[in-house]
Formats: C-alpha cells, structure tokens, sequence
C-alpha cells in the first residue's frame, strides 16, 4: 500500500510541475486564437496572396514534372549517347583513312590542271638520243602524298 502511496504522490508532483509549465503556453495560445477577427482588405489581400502561391506551387510542380519527364530523359540520353560515337569516332584512326581516300577521290577541274602537271622523260638518255622527250601528265585527281615538279 505504501508503494502505491509513493507512486501516486510522485505522480501528482509531476503532474503539477507540467501544468505549471504547460498552463502559460495554453494561455498564449488560447489568447493568439482568440484574436480580433480580421477585417475584409486582409482577407482579400491574404486570398490573394494564397492564390498566388498556389500557382507558383503548380508552376514549380509543372517545371519537376517537365524535368523528370521520361520522354525528355530519353531525348537527353540519345544525344549525350551521340555525342559520345562522335568524339570516340572523331579520336580514332579511323577518320584519317576516310579523308585520306576522300581527298583521292577529289576531282581537279581541268583549267586548275596546269598548276598539278608533272613532268617526265619518257625514256632514259642513251648513246643515241642523249636528250630523250619531255612529257607532261596533267593530273585529273588531288595527288595525296606526292612531291610536285620543280617545273
């Protein structure tokens, strides 16, 4: 019986000193809730500004939305995905070959073919003939790896 006695007075005391100490918050906030009643113009103002945040809340969701949109991130992995075969592709050997055999196949027009001429004997100097006959090759295509005539 005594230990009920015990527990129950320790009970009340902690209790009461909870009370004191919750009563003045109950008080303030009763007294905060029981405030004069706003007049019209904050009302309207305050409905105005809730409206207000409301569409910048819908706006912001709009823009989350848009951002996390499966389709965009898609679009965004192709092209980081593309962007990538080309660097990879504009680093290898690869693309050197492919200039190369495509400035070979680059054509010469032929009033430009005087300045890509080459000239030749036709046959080696002999005994017979010491100064054999020049010829002249006229090059249709871009010569690639080639040293020019000195003539």
């Amino acid at each position: 019986m005594k230990l009920i006695t015990s527990i129950l007075q320790t009970a009340e005391e902690s209790t009461r000193g909870y009370r004191a100490s919750v009563t003045p918050t109950l008080t303030l906030l009763t007294d905060e809730l029981q405030a004069s009643v706003p007049n019209a113009a904050q009302l309207e103002s305050h409905v105005d500004y809730l409206i207000q945040k409301n569409a910048e809340l819908v706006n912001l969701n709009n823009d989350i939305f848009d951002a996390t949109d499966d389709v965009t991130y898609e679009e965004e992995l192709e092209a980081a995905e593309d962007c990538d075969r080309k660097v990879c592709y504009a680093v290898s050997p690869v693309p050197i070959e492919d200039i190369k055999k495509t400035y070979l196949q680059m054509l010469i027009r032929p009033e430009e073919s005087d300045v890509l001429r080459f000239l030749r004997i036709d046959r080696l100097p002999s005994d017979a003939d010491p100064s054999p006959t020049v010829v002249t090759w006229r090059m249709t295509r871009v010569p690639f790896g080639e040293s020019s005539s000195p003539f």
